[in-house]
Formats: C-alpha cells, sequence, structure tokens
C-alpha cells in the first residue's frame, strides 16, 4: 500500500509542477503580448505622423502651384488677380491643412 502512495504522491507533484508551468508561461505569453502591442502602437503612430506630413507637403505643393498658375494666367481673360487674393487663398489653404490635422490627432 505504501508503494502506491508514494506513486500517487509523485503523481501529484508531478500535476503541481506541470500546473505552475503552465502558469509561468501563461504569465510570459501576457508579458509578450502587451510588449507586441506597445510596438504596434508606436509604430503606427509612425505612420499617422508620416501621413500627416505627406499630406503638409502635397498641400503645399498645391499651393505653390495654384500661387503660379493664378500669376500666369490667360492675357486675354483680363488682369491678373492681386498678390492679396493670392495670399488670402494660401492662407486659406494653410487653415484648411490645420484643421485636417487637429481632426485627425482624435
Amino acid at each position: 500500500m505504501s508503494g502506491s502512495k508514494s506513486a500517487l504522491n509523485s503523481l501529484e507533484a508531478r500535476k503541481q509542477l506541470l500546473l505552475m508551468e503552465s502558469e509561468l508561461n501563461r504569465i510570459e505569453c501576457c508579458n509578450e503580448l502587451a510588449t507586441l502591442k506597445q510596438e504596434v502602437s508606436g509604430v503606427v503612430e509612425e505612420g499617422r505622423s508620416l501621413i500627416n506630413t505627406a499630406g503638409f507637403v502635397v498641400a503645399g505643393f498645391r499651393a505653390v502651384r495654384s500661387f503660379y498658375t493664378d500669376r500666369k494666367k490667360d492675357p486675354e481673360a483680363g488682369e491678373q488677380p492681386g498678390i492679396f487674393s493670392l495670399l488670402l487663398r494660401m492662407i486659406m489653404t494653410g487653415a484648411s491643412i490645420w484643421k485636417k490635422q487637429d481632426l485627425g490627432k482624435d
């Protein structure tokens, strides 16, 4: 009878060790998942920043192109737009870009 008790104690001890190992593996997996989540979050934030920067560059090119195409207006159409009207248009374009960037942060 003592042989079966020692086998039972041995199996119980092995079961406890397996349960503890399983718990340690679960905790390690959770920690790795949290680390991965932080890294992905950082990559996503960098991507958003890059997209915002690209938007500013495109808007800047559009504003400059608009400025120069308006200055080269068809001579038959009448007089060219004034500098104040062009500056106002550029300021409004910049303000709309700024507003889009602020909306993108939410």
